[in-house]
């Protein structure tokens, strides 16, 4: 018996050291080192907005996405890397403009560019308006509109409706450099005026006719001079499924 109380121990302790050695070795992990990326794609639009600018080559990254985009035109909607990319403007060689920003995954994106190539007085420089889209879907019987203020110099402005006689302030104040949010529009055809937005019983500044289809979104966007008044309206157009 006293043989078995001194063995018995030491086989306990030789199996249990044999088993350490024979065990693999867990070795803790870190993500220190691995890049922090956002995975996916993101859709992007652009439009040119620049009226002194000429047609030009747009660049995401290093890919080239559309080709002789000009003045009042845009692209259709393209798939980019999400995560940080450097957006460019080329005219052959040389660079128009170019900015860095983020586009996250499975998000829509308008790029506008607006503003002056040569600024002149309080004119904006030429740069980019980038914007989150809206999710926004045109069912059977219904039409959508909002408003982009990109003229280079001038005040807030406010669209207005007039149909049939009545008059309807849709968008009362809308800055430049800014997009208005979307908002349901009369069908069939209408006339538009844009007013000043500190005073709308002041005359329009500009006046456009439309005809509103169902099922299409539609984007005014407004470039120019206020100062000496040139306004310049192009109207960009979307389907959603």
């Amino acid at each position: 018996m006293k043989f078995f109380r001194w063995v018995f121990p030491m086989l306990v302790a030789l199996y249990c050291l044999v088993s350490a050695c024979s065990s693999p070795q867990l070795t803790p992990t870190t993500t220190t080192d691995q890049p922090v990326t956002l995975a996916g794609m993101a859709h992007v639009r652009f439009i040119h907005a620049i009226p002194d600018a000429p047609a030009v080559d747009v660049w995401v990254g290093n890919r080239q996405v559309a080709t002789s985009v000009g003045f009042q035109q845009w692209t259709e909607w393209v798939e980019v890397e999400a995560g940080e990319q450097e957006v460019t403007l080329r005219r052959r060689e040389f660079t128009e403009l170019t900015d860095t920003y983020t586009f996250h995954a499975d998000q829509r994106y308008l790029v506008f560019a607006w503003g002056m190539m040569t600024p002149t007085g309080d004119e904006v420089a030429a740069n980019f308006l980038v914007s989150l889209d809206e999710d926004v879907r045109a069912g059977s019987e219904d039409s959508w509109i909002r408003f982009a203020n990109l003229l280079s110099s001038g005040d807030s402005l406010g669209l207005v409706i007039t149909t049939e006689g009545s008059w309807n302030l849709v968008f009362p104040n809308v800055a430049i450099g800014s997009l208005s949010e979307y908002k349901r529009g009369p069908l069939y055809q209408n006339s538009f005026e844009i007013i000043p937005a500190r005073d709308t019983s002041l005359p329009a500044l500009h006046r456009f006719d439309q005809h509103i289809q169902v099922g299409i979104l539609f984007t005014f966007v407004v470039t120019g001079r206020q100062r000496d008044g040139r306004f310049e309206v192009f109207t960009v157009t979307d389907y959603r499924e």
